[in-house]
């Protein structure tokens, strides 16, 4: 399922977008609520889900007004509109830095 690789995706690029402010600023600075150990929870629950109910469970319809999507659809989109922030916001404290963002972009 495409939709459940993408989940899992964004759930990882937080972590390594993570490492690399940890390096280009001289250290991980990490609010109550971050990725790194929050998304750890998420991503064992998605994974213990996935197990447990196997992949049939992704695909279960669920119309909201007039769209309709699946479960795993719907999953993917909350999952990018959250981690996405998260990433450019582990950037901008590059950049903010006044680190060489070019050799960032050389190591994704």
């Amino acid at each position: 399922n495409s939709y459940l690789m993408l989940i899992f995706g964004m759930g990882y690029l937080p972590f390594f977008t993570s490492t690399f402010e940890s390096y280009y600023v001289g250290g991980l600075f990490l609010p109550i609520f971050n990725a790194v150990s929050d998304g750890t929870f998420i991503l064992v629950g998605i994974y213990f889900l996935s197990g447990a109910a196997g992949p049939e469970f992704w695909l279960y319809p669920l119309h909201i007004g007039a769209w309709q999507f699946t479960l795993g659809q719907l999953v993917a989109i909350l999952t990018c509109l959250t981690q996405i922030p998260t990433i450019a916001m582990n950037f901008y404290k590059i950049h903010k830095s006044g680190a060489d963002m070019a050799g960032v972009f050389v190591q994704l």
